[in-house]
């Protein structure tokens, strides 16, 4: 069992959906069965406990006490999930053409179920007025090994390069029995590719036609950061 501690308050550790992927934009891959089971406890509290279940979801900026790191323009908490944001997210992923695969269109229980799990943990980034990406970890338990996920509404990935190498050396930081990241990205998102390299990501690997999307199968570049990488 992990013994990694996490900070601030309640605090949810949440992946996005079973082997489906956000559109260009954002990185990122699938989790295991076992997440989706351990999850559902967690669903069914917060399903009872949340009172923001109608009309227009507003997402309000975390307190400062959340906030654990700035880097010009953007401001990065550690996300505290709500009924509301979890539909404000779902709202968002559904706008974006490439987010889901064959097999995930429209699930939104199977995500819902994922999004809560344990295993995982996820920070929001802000700028000066809105909320504009997210990115998480899963397979946490595995602790040496964690598998790195995001995705940024405004899709201006060039200018996300510092942020996402201040974020990673946050993360092994905080946590400092993770030795490496994984990133497992649709080899059609070129854009997300490049950000990855140019924040320090290395090619590891390639996975053959294993996404289906619109009828057709993609390839997936698996890469990998070190700790010893950024720290």
């Amino acid at each position: 069992m992990s013994n990694l501690q996490y900070p601030g308050q309640r605090i949810s550790r949440n992946p996005f959906h079973n082997n489906s992927q956000a559109g260009e934009g954002s990185f990122g891959l699938h989790l295991q069965p076992q997440q989706a089971r351990n999850a559902e406890g967690r669903r069914q509290s917060l399903m009872d406990n949340d009172r923001d279940v109608t009309g227009v979801f507003s997402i309000q900026r975390p307190s400062n006490a959340h906030r654990i790191l700035v880097v010009g323009v953007y401001s990065v908490y550690v996300m505290e999930m709500t009924l509301g944001k979890a539909k404000w997210l779902w709202t968002e992923m559904n706008k974006y053409r490439t987010l889901w695969n064959d097999f995930t269109r429209g699930d939104f229980d199977s995500w819902f179920n994922i999004l809560v799990s344990r295993d995982s943990f996820w920070l929001e980034v802000w700028n000066e007025t809105e909320i504009i990406g997210v990115i998480y970890w899963t397979d946490m338990a595995q602790i040496v090994d964690c598998e790195m996920h995001g995705m940024f509404f405004d899709r201006e990935l060039a200018s996300k390069v510092e942020l996402c190498r201040e974020v990673g050396k946050w993360f092994f930081t905080y946590f400092p029995e993770v030795h490496r990241m994984t990133t497992i990205t649709p080899a059609i998102y070129h854009a997300t590719i490049r950000l990855l390299r140019r924040v320090g990501f290395r090619e590891e690997g390639r996975k053959r036609e294993v996404w289906l999307m619109n009828g057709n199968w993609i390839d997936q570049i698996i890469s990998g950061l070190l700790a010893s990488e950024v720290l």
